[in-house]
């Protein structure tokens, strides 16, 4: 029997990595934000690579930043 996430057995799921490139975020937010856009300055800033820690925090603050009305 399959399991929801396409598994063969139930209970197993690709191992997540340690680590995460946000890499292609960059790649978007230089495409959709105009240089000084402060989204794009923080975004910018951040390292390549991330610690799954690391990257659920910042998505919290990404998250208000970009839900905010100016």
């Amino acid at each position: 029997m399959r399991d929801s996430s396409g598994g063969d057995e139930p209970g197993l799921h690709p191992p997540i990595p340690p680590t995460v490139s946000i890499r292609g975020l960059k790649d978007l937010v230089i495409a959709r934000f105009p240089e000084g856009h402060p989204h794009r300055d923080v975004i910018l800033a951040e390292k390549d690579i991330l610690t799954r820690g690391e990257l659920i925090a910042k998505l919290e603050t990404w998250l208000v930043l970009i839900n905010r009305r100016a």
